[in-house]
């Protein structure tokens, strides 16, 4: 039962939303297990944004092969979530 209860608490934990000015990313390399745990979405989602180009850039620790280590750089993980960040619906309409 308890280790029920601290695996909930890590996985609730997990998708809160992250505000990048509060959190303190690592300066190394992000691997995309890392950038999954810290944003709260699915290693998943970003396997697939390699490919359709809808995720953070990234680095290709051996670009002669399609299957070498992928790494985030802090930075560009920063820059990604900043340009998607949103305002409020409807504000400044008034």
């Amino acid at each position: 039962m308890r280790v029920e209860t601290m695996s909930r608490a890590r996985f609730e934990g997990a998708s809160t939303s992250v505000d990048t000015r509060q959190t303190t990313l690592p300066e190394k390399l992000l691997t995309t297990g890392q950038l999954a745990t810290l944003t709260g979405l699915s290693q998943s989602y970003f396997e697939k944004g390699r490919i359709y180009g809808y995720g953070p850039n990234f680095v290709r620790l051996r670009p002669e092969s399609r299957s070498g280590a992928i790494r985030y750089r802090p930075e560009d993980v920063r820059r990604w979530l900043h340009e998607r960040e949103c305002s409020p619906e409807g504000a400044g309409d008034e």
